[in-house]
């Protein structure tokens, strides 16, 4: 990958750099999808980079902690470094052809998500103080760091609004591991077919597990209006 990015010249570096974004548009061809997710880790190497650089739009879940802060920073001053290299280098070496590989414009930030805050409801905002004191401080950051070359017109109104507002807050405990278990959503959990050791805990939280379904929906609605 290092040597791909060293080298706009070859048509193989182009490739391997689009390669993700050429893999997404078939399946959304393919699958008749509007839309295809890519998670990524939270690192700035190569491989993100050129998934990040190829997307239309990315956005950012984030714990109310100072790494999530440190997080924001950091992804504002390298969508800035790379923003840059693609006008100045790459895009003046690249053919018409080779162009198409890639996006129309930079990438677009659609916002950020609060989540996995202990919730406290004595305290503003309705989480644990030490959460609360970085859950305010972060709408700031990504205000400050996320340059509006990055952002779409319809996010610039609510650039520093959680998407979802409230829905995914709060931790979900161990709901989200029990989901990758049993490779379903966390609403259905209680309707497939349960380890032993796991039914009785399952059966005794069944409401919490569906009521999730709405929260859930009420973040993807949010995000598709910034779509």
């Amino acid at each position: 990958m290092a040597d791909r990015w060293g080298n706009f010249d070859d048509t193989l570096s182009v490739r391997t750099i689009t390669q993700f974004r050429t893999i997404a548009k078939r399946y959304a061809e393919t699958m008749d999808f509007d839309y295809v997710l890519i998670d990524v880790s939270p690192s700035l190497g190569l491989l993100n980079r050129s998934i990040l650089t190829t997307s239309d739009t990315f956005f950012m879940p984030t714990n109310p902690d100072l790494f999530s802060m440190y997080g924001i920073r950091n992804i504002g001053q390298s969508l800035k470094c790379w923003n840059s290299h693609y006008d100045s280098t790459v895009f003046s070496k690249l053919t018409h052809m080779q162009k198409a590989l890639f996006p129309n414009e930079h990438v677009k930030f659609l916002g950020y998500t609060l989540y996995n805050a202990k919730r406290c409801s004595e305290q503003e905002l309705g989480m644990a103080k030490s959460h609360r004191n970085f859950a305010e401080k972060i709408p700031d950051e990504t205000k400050k760091w996320i340059l509006k070359e990055n952002l779409s017109k319809k996010v610039s109104n609510v650039i520093t609004e959680s998407i979802g507002e409230k829905a995914v807050w709060y931790s979900h405990n161990t709901y989200p591991s029990m989901a990758q278990k049993y490779r379903c959503p966390i609403w259905n959990i209680p309707e497939v077919e349960l380890d032993p050791d796991d039914r009785g805990t399952v059966s005794a939280n069944k409401d919490k597990y569906v009521a999730t379904r709405e929260k859930y929906h009420e973040f993807a609605k949010d995000l598709l209006k910034r779509l």
